[in-house]
Order: C-alpha cells, then sequence, then structure tokens
C-alpha cells in the first residue's frame, strides 16, 4: 500500500464533494425537479478504487515508478474495471456492438451521473486552486469526449451556468446559449503559465460627496453580490499580469470581447489585480481584487478574487 496514493485518494473525494456542494450552494436549480439528482457523493464516489484489483494497479502504476509492460498491462485491466463499475465515466456509455453493421453507440447518461462526471473532472480544478481550470480542461478535451446529443448539451449548459456564476460569461460577447462549447466561449484566462508581471500604481478612492460616483462596482462570484471599495482607500499593489505591459497576452476572444463591449483596442486591454479594502456591510474588508482597464476607457469589470481574512 502507498501512503501517496491514499492520500491521493482522500484529496480527490473532497475536491469531488467540495465541486458537489458548490453547486448545491450555489446553483441550486440544477437539482429542481430532478429525482435522481442526487446520491452519496461523499462516500461513494470512486469506491471501488479501494478494491484489490483496482487499488494495486493503480498504486504500482502511479506510485511505484515502474511502467513495464506487466504494470501498464495491469492498470489497464483496472481502469477497464473501474469505468464499467463506475457510471460516472462517459466511456461506460459507450456501446461497441458484436455487429459490425451495428458500429458504435452513445448512450445518454443518467442525470445524477452528469453531476458527478463534472464533479470529477472539477475536483482538479479545486485541486489547483483555479475553479475556471476546468473551462480551458473541457475545451481541449471536448472533441475527444464522447457524449450522446442531450447529454452533451446537459454538460455545456452546467459548465455554462458555473461560469455565469462565477462572473465569467460577460466576456463571452459573442456566446449563444446552445452553440457549441468552443464557439460560445472560450477559457476565461490563456493557458500560459509564465511568471511575472507589470507592476503599476496604486489606485485612489475618492472620498468626497461625489464619491460614490469614483468608486467602482465590485463583483463577489461566491455570492453574486456588489461591493464598493471604501471612500478614501488605495488598491493596493496593483499589477497588470496579462494583456498589455503583463507577463502573458489576454486570451483574444476576452481582448475582443472587452474591445466590442466597451471600446477600446483590443491590443491595449490589461487584466489587472491588486488588494482593496471594501465596505462590507458597514464593516472594512481587504480582498484581492481583478479588474481590466484600458487607458482611453478606464477601469472595468471589477471583481472579488478572494477575500483577504
Amino acid at each position: 500500500m502507498s501512503a501517496q496514493y491514499d492520500l491521493y485518494l482522500q484529496r480527490h473525494k473532497e475536491n469531488v464533494r467540495k465541486g458537489y456542494e458548490w453547486l448545491s450552494t450555489n446553483l441550486p436549480q440544477l437539482f429542481e425537479d430532478k429525482p435522481d439528482s442526487s446520491w452519496q457523493i461523499n462516500f461513494e464516489h470512486d469506491h471501488s478504487k479501494t478494491n484489490p484489483d483496482e487499488y494495486d494497479a493503480y498504486d504500482a502504476y502511479f506510485y511505484g515508478n515502474n511502467r513495464s509492460h506487466a504494470v501498464v498491462e495491469a492498470f489497464n485491466r483496472a481502469w477497464l474495471l473501474h469505468i464499467h463499475r463506475n457510471p460516472h465515466h462517459w466511456q461506460h456509455w459507450v456501446l461497441i456492438n458484436d455487429e459490425e453493421d451495428e458500429g458504435k453507440v452513445l448512450v445518454e447518461m443518467p442525470y445524477n451521473y452528469i453531476i458527478e462526471m463534472l464533479c470529477d473532472w472539477w475536483s482538479f480544478s479545486w485541486q489547483k486552486g483555479d475553479l475556471s481550470e476546468i473551462f480551458s480542461w473541457y475545451e481541449a478535451h471536448s472533441a475527444h469526449i464522447q457524449l450522446a446529443p442531450h447529454t452533451r448539451k446537459t454538460v455545456e449548459d452546467i459548465l455554462w451556468e458555473i461560469r455565469g456564476r462565477l462572473g465569467y460569461n460577460t466576456l463571452a460577447h459573442h456566446g449563444i446559449k446552445g452553440q457549441k462549447w468552443g464557439v460560445r466561449n472560450g477559457p476565461p484566462y490563456p493557458l500560459d503559465k509564465s511568471s511575472g508581471s507589470g507592476k503599476i500604481e496604486d489606485i485612489q478612492i475618492g472620498k468626497s460627496l461625489g464619491a460614490k460616483s469614483l468608486n467602482y462596482d465590485v463583483l463577489d462570484p461566491a455570492s453574486g453580490e456588489y461591493f464598493h471599495f471604501e471612500e478614501g482607500t488605495r488598491i493596493r499593489n496593483a499589477q497588470v499580469f496579462a494583456g498589455r505591459g503583463g507577463s502573458k497576452p489576454l486570451a483574444p476572444e476576452v481582448a475582443d470581447g472587452l474591445a466590442e463591449q466597451i471600446g477600446g483596442k483590443s491590443s491595449n486591454w490589461q487584466h489587472c489585480k491588486g488588494i482593496g479594502t471594501l465596505d462590507y456591510y458597514g464593516e472594512q474588508r481587504d480582498a484581492e481584487v481583478h479588474w481590466f482597464q484600458e487607458q482611453s476607457v478606464g477601469k472595468h469589470k471589477f471583481k472579488i478574487k478572494k477575500w483577504e481574512d
């Protein structure tokens, strides 16, 4: 037995549970009038991986530092067993017929397994600490993933709802609900992981009778509420991390969408971040905030990335 694999299994199940609880809390409409939308996800997800015929092969393959032919063959058998034991995998619903002329059939997935599959995919985003990662992951893998038509539409509609709840759909300016996933939107951020940023001056939040006109609406994606900066404070440690002057470019669909919605030149838009002090129901509370800006049209689309306390 491997302590590393045991820890992986524990964390994976915890992250699947986090995804399910987030959906239940933030998108309860996904579960309304769905008699098969809930299950004991906390305890039963991937339970078969504790079976010796799966556990030993997975452990050896991922943590045994040995990819011999025997180890790979054992893993392939274990993976096949796992797929057939766990209906939340899309491969479970791909039917290969005996007769050649009958070919392959993609069977529609029950709704509860679609939800579990999405939570399974999303668990890796939770592990990385970037809940938006699932969108770029799905875009990269969607052509390979084989889903029946209604199942695919359900999957993509739920991903669309997650995007919206996280505050990203406003950038999909040309998006039409129901269109092909890769057409109606793309990843909210580029996949370039290079480090570095362009530091900019702190931003003063005005304090005057007209201060509200100088303030900004700041979306908290977790609650869907808007807050304002505390008057007289500054957005500190401000920096550009994508776009003009940043360490990486803005995704073209983001830059073009901002230019179309708000104005300015696509090539001049910047994605920025800093630490701001917000008026949180009468109290001061610091948060890491992100926003977009372009010199000719100003700062827009402020969003709380995380609360600092």
